[in-house]
């Protein structure tokens, strides 16, 4: 089985306004570093867990077709299903 990223989550979960607020109270900070933390730690944590936490496109080429009625996918619940090709 092989799992490629084909299309990377776009957008932000926590803005760095939102961010600053939090951490620091106030609006004294550097939004370039913030931005590249909070960008680090949502990678962290996607890897950590092995879930998407906001929508990505997602490519997964099996060798077989899996024995049985059901194919699993490694990264837990999928919110659509694009396309199935099937070459015998």
């Amino acid at each position: 089985m092989n799992v490629t990223l084909t299309t990377p989550y776009s957008g932000t979960i926590v803005s760095v306004a939102d961010a600053a607020t939090q951490v620091f109270g106030d609006a004294t900070y550097d939004s370039t570093k913030l931005a590249r933390d909070i960008n680090a730690c949502v990678r962290r944590a996607i890897n950590y867990c092995q879930r998407s936490f906001i929508q990505e496109t997602w490519t997964m080429t099996l060798d077989k077709f899996p024995t049985g009625e059901v194919i699993y996918t490694p990264y837990g619940q999928l919110q659509s299903v694009t396309s199935l090709k099937y070459y015998d």
